[in-house]
């Protein structure tokens, strides 16, 4: 019979294969997770498995294993140390920080798993409709609905409701693992005590491996910085069952009451950043003649009243004299001096990057009103964060630099003496002691609420220890207000230099006449870049490190893209061994394909052999 043989052979390579594949799904098709009473319900925590195979049970700061019940689904069996899981079986004859090994029904190795707890911390759950963060991670605009819980320290239910849209938000940090989201619920509701309202942020703090940054200096604004900075608390995130972190649950910067909390006439509220930035996110926004961009948050104004009420307020920052030319008025006619300069403060003080570029808000309360700095935003990259730059110094310069990004409005600000004197003395009567209290107990207060918390969340995604980070900050800030105090207290003379690297990035940095620049970091040429070091802006000639500083400078990296050479390409030689491991992978399985094709072909010709043959 014609195929006889060969479909024989066929089918039973294919009824072999359909076996061990239905083996292996039987195996790895289980599940494995816990129920946890919260409040009166009860909440899954799935077992999360590293890249390395080890797997987790991240137990929330009211977790109680043996008040846990074991969840198993799926066909097949798993055993821990040898101990059979069923389905309900209590989770008491477990500890704590052990490692178990753990088995499938045939005995078969799966790596260890370890049950692990925060503490101290609040709990927050969020399933989105879908089940999974794959669409919303799909696109920063790609939102779902879904439900919210929140539990306090204790375990007792704080809100239970529902979520008309969770979605992404941020810029480079979008871009990390560990995606930060906004919330808008279905009704306003009061989290962990920060008052009622509908809308929440979930701040990520990704690139701070201290989890401190953002609350130290959010709090602190709350003290002596600008009008309304957003309230935040910490809290243990749980997305569909599956435990994402450490995160910071902050009031969002937005017009409402117990937020912005500004009339609706002649009123706005706007936010500084990058105009290219407001364009790919489709941002309303504004421009002013230096090219600052501001996005449009809430206005009470057309965008053309708002961009000439903007424009006179620039003018008369930006002129030596401080007066517009087209109104006549003069900038303390038109901004609210303290506000600005308790802003400026912030900034410079605890050393933000962003300062006076992205992230800066202003308001205008009622159209009689001035135009005032804040809320403030953003701080993951402040207190010497190395993520934003890898030597950074306590002497360099943040808020009031020059022509930087269009962020000249706090340079010229800072050479008006009203404004000088305003900071000086807001530093001296409100920052300085609350940075003395800061270093003394804050810093190390906080860093012990959140120790238990931020080693769980360097398990899940890998980060820097939190207590050296810590460390860090301290050295940091007591260094920062070292400098602080000579330059605005006992105003002993600096020379600015002024350091362009890549992307046309400057930094400026503080030196005393007669020393030399801090270490600047080291740039290695590679395939595609050749660094061939640092120039003097003025004589393009290269610029000497040790030399001492006795006047303000410009100095630039020099780079240019690499000759070709032999260096061969990192990325390619990952896409290489891939393409290898790939073969290797399916290599088996073309071979079988191979076999199959040359038993049909067989069969097919021999009928015509047999047929020549007779």
């Amino acid at each position: 019979m014609r195929f006889g043989k060969g479909l024989i052979l066929i089918l039973t390579l294919l009824l072999a294969c359909l076996i061990l594949l239905g083996w292996q799904q039987q195996e790895q098709g289980v599940s494995l997770s816990l129920e946890l009473p919260s409040g009166d319900s009860m909440e899954e925590i799935h077992c999360w498995q590293s890249d390395s195979g080890e797997r987790y049970f991240f137990l929330p700061a009211y977790g109680e294993l043996e008040k846990a019940r074991v969840r198993v689904r799926g066909r097949g069996s798993l055993l821990l140390d040898g101990t059979l899981l069923t389905d309900g079986m209590s989770c008491g004859g477990f500890a704590l920080d052990q490692p178990y090994s753990l088995t499938d029904g045939a005995g078969e190795s799966l790596g260890r798993v370890r049950f692990v707890q925060s503490a101290q911390m609040p709990s927050i759950y969020i399933d989105v409709a879908s089940g999974s963060m794959d669409y919303i991670h799909e696109d920063i605009d790609h939102s779902e609905s879904g439900s919210i819980r929140v539990y306090r320290a204790d375990g007792s239910l704080d809100y239970s409701g529902r979520i008309d849209s969770m979605n992404g938000r941020g810029q480079s940090t979008w871009g990390a693992p560990k995606k930060p989201y906004s919330l808008t619920l279905a009704g306003g509701a009061d989290l962990l005590g920060m008052g009622k309202a509908e809308k929440w942020i979930l701040l990520a703090n990704a690139y701070d491996p201290s989890h401190l940054r953002n609350k130290l200096v959010l709090d602190a604004s709350q003290e002596v910085g600008p009008p309304y900075t957003p309230e935040c608390r910490w809290a243990d995130l749980y997305l569909n069952g599956e435990y994402a972190g450490l995160y910071l649950l902050t009031e969002r910067n937005e017009v409402a009451p117990g937020r912005v909390d500004i009339s609706r006439e002649g009123s706005f509220l706007v936010s500084k950043d990058w105009e290219t930035r407001l364009i790919d996110r489709k941002r309303t926004y504004i421009t002013t003649d230096s090219n600052a961009a501001l996005r449009v948050v809430f206005s009470a104004l057309s965008l053309e009243e708002l961009r000439q009420t903007w424009q006179s307020a620039e003018n008369a920052i930006l002129s030596p004299e401080g007066i517009d030319p087209v109104t006549g008025k003069s900038w303390q006619e038109l901004i609210d001096l303290d506000s600005w300069a308790r802003r400026y403060l912030i900034e410079e003080v605890f050393g933000n990057v962003d300062a006076g570029v992205r992230s800066q808000a202003f308001f205008r309360d009622g159209g009689g009103g001035k135009i005032c700095a804040g809320p403030v935003w953003d701080y993951d990259l402040a207190l010497g964060n190395t993520f934003a730059w890898p030597k950074p110094s306590p002497s360099m310069i943040y808020a009031h630099v020059k022509n930087i990004w269009g962020s000249g409005w706090y340079a010229a600000l800072y050479q008006k003496e009203a404004f000088y004197r305003r900071v000086t003395e807001l530093y001296e009567t409100d920052f300085r002691p609350q940075l003395e209290t800061m270093l003394a107990t804050g810093i190390d207060a906080y860093a012990e609420e959140i120790a238990g918390a931020a080693a769980m969340n360097a398990l899940r995604w890998g980060t820097e220890d939190a207590a050296t980070e810590t460390e860090g900050i301290k050295q940091y800030l007591t260094q920062r207000m070292a400098f602080l105090d000579d330059l605005w207290i006992r105003e002993q003379p600096y020379c600015e230099v002024y350091v362009q690297v890549e992307d046309g990035v400057v930094w400026c940095y503080s030196v005393r006449p007669g020393e030399c620049l801090p270490e600047l970091p080291e740039y290695t040429s590679n395939a595609a870049v050749c660094y061939d070091g640092w120039y003097d802006s003025e004589t393009n000639e290269p610029f000497d490190l040790s030399q001492p500083i006795d006047q303000d400078t410009r100095i630039y990296l020099k780079y240019g893209p690499a000759q070709k050479s032999d260096v061969s390409d990192p990325e390619t030689a990952e896409t290489d061994s891939q393409e290898q491991t790939s073969i290797l992978r399916y290599g088996p399985f073309a071979i079988l394909l191979v076999i199959l094709a040359c038993v049909i072909l067989a069969d097919i010709r021999r009928p015509g052999k047999e047929k020549r043959h007779d």
